[in-house]
Parts: C-alpha cells; sequence; structure tokens
C-alpha cells in the first residue's frame, strides 16, 4: 500500500494491492503512530519478520489474514517525508530480506521523486487556473469599464469643444485644460479597449492597400490641436510617388496616433516634429522625429514594454500609464509591421515603422 501524508498530518492509503476495498477507503492514521510512524519519526526503512504482532511499534490492519513479514519504507524526497511505502506477506513464504529493502529504496526513491514531481505539476495547473480566472476578470473588467466610461466622456468632450469655441479669455484657457484632459482619458479608455483586443485575440485584422499620406492627415486633424497648443512646428515629407502600404488602415491609424502623439507629449513648447515616409525595397518606412527629452541608449528596448516609462518622474510630469508603445509595437506585429526607435538624451528621438509594401 502506499501512504501519503495529507494537511491535517494523517497517512491515507492512496493505492493499495491485495488489500480490500473498504479497508482502503476507510484506513486514516495519523502520522506519529504505528509502524509507519516509527518509519517516519527515524526517516529509515522497517523489516518486520516473525511474529511482527508482537513488535509493538506495528500497527496492524483489520484483517483476518497473519501478517508474517512486513516493510515500511519512508518516502523522502528533498528532505520532506511525502508518505510510507508498505509491503507484507500473509503467507509462511520466506520473510523479507535487507536485499529486499534495499530493492525497495531504489524503488522508493523514484516513487518519491514521481509523487513531487506529480505535485508540483498540481500546484502549477492550479496556479495556472486561478491565473487564467484572473485575466478573464481584468479582461472583463477593462472591457466594461472602457464602455462604461466612453459615452459620459464623449458627452464631455463634445459639450467642452463647444464651449472653447464660444468663451473667450480667462474661461476658454479653463475650457481648454478641460478638453485636454478629457483626451487625454480618453487615450487611455482607447489603450485599456486595443490592450483586451490583443490579449483576447479580438483584435480583428483587415488588410488592404493603404495611402500613408491620408493616413497621416487624419492623425494630424486630431493630435494636432495640442501641438498648435504648445506651439509646436510639425512637417510632413511624403513624397506623391510612395507606393501604398499593405496593412490594416484601421491599426495603422492607431499606431502612428500613438507614436505622433508620444512624440508630441515628450517634445517641449515650441519645438519641432517631423514627419517622413520612403521605399526601402519591398517596404514603406515610416519616420516621426521630434526634438523632444530622448530616451537613454539602455532604456530603448524596454520602453515597449507594458506599463513601462524611463522614470518615475516623467509619469508624474507627463502622465500617461506607459501603454502606448507597447500598444503599438504589438498592433504593428498583428500586420506584419515592426517599430524600433533611436535616441539621444536631450537631442530627441525617431520611431521608426517598418510596414509590407502593396
Amino acid at each position: 500500500s502506499l501512504m501519503l501524508l495529507n494537511g491535517n498530518d494523517e497517512l491515507t492509503i492512496h493505492s493499495a494491492v491485495g488489500l480490500p476495498p473498504d479497508v482502503v477507503a476507510n484506513t486514516r492514521q495519523r502520522a506519529d503512530q504505528g509502524i509507519a510512524g516509527y518509519a517516519i519519526k527515524h526517516r529509515e526503512p522497517v523489516i518486520l519478520q516473525g511474529d511482527v504482532r508482537c513488535d509493538p511499534r506495528f500497527r496492524t490492519l483489520e484483517r483476518g489474514e497473519q501478517v508474517k513479514s512486513a516493510i515500511c519504507l519512508p518516502l523522502i524526497r528533498q528532505d520532506n517525508v511525502l508518505g510510507v511505502l508498505n509491503i507484507s506477506r500473509t503467507r509462511e513464504d520466506a520473510p523479507f530480506t535487507e536485499g529486499d529493502v534495499e530493492l525497495l529504496s531504489v524503488l522508493g526513491s523514484q516513487a518519491a521523486i514521481a509523487l513531487d514531481n506529480a505535485r508540483l505539476f498540481r500546484e502549477i495547473e492550479q496556479a495556472y487556473q486561478r491565473l487564467t480566472e484572473l485575466d478573464y476578470l481584468k479582461s472583463e473588467f477593462l472591457s466594461i469599464a472602457a464602455h462604461e466610461l466612453r459615452s459620459p466622456l464623449a458627452v464631455i468632450l463634445a459639450y467642452a469643444a463647444i464651449l472653447e469655441d464660444e468663451a473667450t479669455g480667462p474661461i476658454r484657457e479653463h475650457l481648454i485644460q478641460v478638453v485636454e484632459a478629457a483626451m487625454q482619458l480618453k487615450s487611455i479608455i482607447d489603450d485599456m479597449v486595443s490592450l483586451r483586443q490583443i490579449d483576447t485575440g479580438e483584435a480583428q485584422v483587415k488588410l488592404a492597400d493603404v495611402n500613408i499620406a491620408t493616413t497621416i492627415q487624419e492623425v494630424l486633424a486630431n493630435t494636432g490641436i495640442l501641438a498648435k497648443r504648445k506651439g509646436q512646428r510639425i512637417t510632413v515629407d511624403v513624397p506623391d510617388s510612395l507606393p501604398l502600404a499593405h496593412t490594416d488602415a484601421e491599426i495603422l491609424y492607431l499606431i502612428l496616433s500613438s507614436l505622433i502623439s508620444n512624440a508630441v507629449k515628450f517634445t517641449p513648447e515650441g519645438g519641432a516634429i517631423h514627419i517622413a515616409a520612403q521605399s526601402e525595397g519591398n517596404r514603406l518606412v515610416i519616420q516621426v522625429t521630434d526634438t523632444g527629452i530622448g530616451i537613454p541608449e539602455d532604456e530603448l528596448e524596454n520602453i515597449f514594454q507594458r506599463f513601462y516609462q524611463v522614470a518615475d518622474s516623467l509619469r508624474r510630469q507627463y502622465g500617461g500609464i506607459g501603454l502606448g508603445l507597447a500598444i503599438a509595437r504589438e498592433m504593428a506585429n498583428l500586420i506584419g509591421g515592426r517599430i524600433w526607435a533611436e535616441s539621444q538624451v536631450e537631442q530627441g528621438s525617431t520611431f521608426y515603422l517598418s510596414l509590407p509594401q502593396a
């Protein structure tokens, strides 16, 4: 029989040969009792020969047969006792010997490894299941939160924009701040939705031939407002002869919106942003260059990690939750694109987006 320790410091039979089913199902023994308790306490196998009932350490099971010889072997893995392995004879055969104990010890050590690995595997399975449940709950929360926030936010943006156009003086300045704060909140909500779509595989990719220059102008129609308020100069250099890109128009818009918004955010007032595109072989490369704060060379890959910003001070100064660039790169991967960056501290940065050419 194989007896394993449970959380209550008890031994129960998990597997047996030659024992009645009711004995297997109902046997429950304290870990410090009987021959099993002795073997566990001393961490060594016990061999009993002759009339084992005379040995005070031996606790017989409720059986009709008389045990003639027995071995009780503790199963130990990395100094942890997992249980015991019992083997007994009820016939008048030759009793067990030290050689039998040695053989059983070898088998027992392998059994202990297998049992411990099975335990670890169950723990990993349970942890993975819990993580899966938590991930689902997180995904559902993001979906519900984004849905519930979008409607009132749209109303705030619409009325604030109308009031901003009609207001003058200090009131107009206050309304500008309201619109900017609402736009920032909208950007965070959009990032939450995009993140959920990527994680759940719901992001739909519809490839088509897309005009890069048109998409850039559509992005600037929204992001250019903040740049204008900061006194930034945005220039665009896209040749008329540039081939079309074979990509998803909506995803491309989101990626460029993230890259250009990022440039506007980290470029000081009065700075410059330059957007260019050219053909390189069978690829199109779009670059967004700014005169912002720059990024240390050893951080150029880290900035594409989720929720990462180069320093906590930047998060406090510029806001955001550190998702924009991570989402942009993951979305670029969905459409066969690639994003990377070059930068020098205090001299600005250039972000590159490479796409398949039509």
